[in-house]
């Protein structure tokens, strides 16, 4: 979607065009899904639609700062770790198939390292490699610094690693 479109689909949205608001949901919500799914299979389903609840509620609040799909993704992660804060549990994630991998066992140890994770290195080997967003789109998402995103990889490569070579607890 250009940005002439997006910002006209928000600014109809804004003024209560329902029509408008779904065309924008039609664009994000592949993506939102497999995030969701990545972090947490079984409510993947759940959290997106949590998300676009919490998103038409406040699209009038949508300031057009960012792209629509950065607002309702920090939407959606801020309604995942408000839902894991309260049940005071570790992300259940999954991880996407690896195509050019036939080493099921190393496949396993990693889909178990990833659920160990902590969420915000989940998060960001998430965006990174399974997404393809760069350094810089992801700061701009998750709203922090550059140097940040690259360290919290550096560090999330570093747990997986450990674990998958002496499947040693985080």
């Amino acid at each position: 979607m250009d940005n002439l479109n997006e910002k006209i689909l928000i600014e109809l949205a804004k003024n209560g065009d329902k029509d408008a608001f779904c065309q924008l949901i039609k664009q994000v919500e592949k993506k939102l899904f497999r995030v969701a799914y990545i972090i947490s299979p079984e409510d993947a389903e759940d959290i997106v639609q949590d998300t676009f609840l919490q998103a038409y509620s406040s699209i009038k609040k949508f300031k057009g700062q960012s792209s629509f799909y950065t607002w309702i993704y920090r939407i959606m992660m801020n309604l995942i770790y408000k839902k894991y804060r309260r049940k005071k549990a570790n992300f259940k994630k999954s991880i996407i198939k690896y195509e050019n991998n036939n080493d099921e066992e190393l496949k396993e140890k990693l889909r178990i390292a990833l659920t160990k994770l902590h969420p915000k290195y989940n998060q960001i080997i998430t965006l990174f490699y399974f997404e393809d967003y760069s350094i810089k789109e992801i700061s701009e998402i998750l709203n922090i610094k550059e140097g940040t995103v690259k360290s919290r990889i550096f560090k999330a490569k570093k747990y997986l690693k450990k674990f998958i070579e002496k499947n040693e607890p985080f």
